[in-house]
């Protein structure tokens, strides 16, 4: 249970608030060990973002999100001659719906890309694409 007051931590005369306390383990932490992992968390996203070629900067503005791959997935329904309707039914979800996703137009939650990839047959990649976009802020 969290509590509103100040937590002395027994090896140092120092007092963590009460958010920082909850998220220590047992309390046995002292502040320097509690800084030097943030400083270790930090390292490691910041190592993160230069490995994929970002700035911790526009890590934080930038969101990632899946696509529908249309041409793949409208050739795949084509050789296969699955229309919109058919795949609606297999889908069990609307016509509309599954007619926004072959277009590009609205991306599927997760439980949808599922049943589409087990409806299909197909994996992950050969009917999704991941792509990073700049947030609105």
């Amino acid at each position: 249970m969290l509590s509103a007051t100040p937590v002395a931590h027994p090896r140092t005369a120092w007092t963590l608030p009460w958010a920082v306390a909850s998220f220590v383990p047992f309390g046995e932490l002292s502040v320097h060990e509690l800084l030097n992992f943030v400083v270790n968390v930090l390292d490691t996203f910041m190592n993160v973002c230069y490995t994929l070629g970002m700035t911790p900067q526009t890590a934080v503005r930038t969101r990632t999100r899946t696509r529908v791959r249309i041409y793949e997935l409208q050739a795949i329904l084509a050789r296969r001659g699955i229309n919109q309707t058919q795949l609606a039914r297999m889908l069990d979800t609307s016509r509309p719906s599954v007619n926004r996703m072959v277009n590009g137009v609205h991306d599927p939650g997760s439980e949808m890309r599922k049943r589409l990839m087990a409806v299909l047959g197909l994996g992950f990649d050969d009917l999704f694409e991941l792509v990073q976009e700049q947030s609105k802020r």
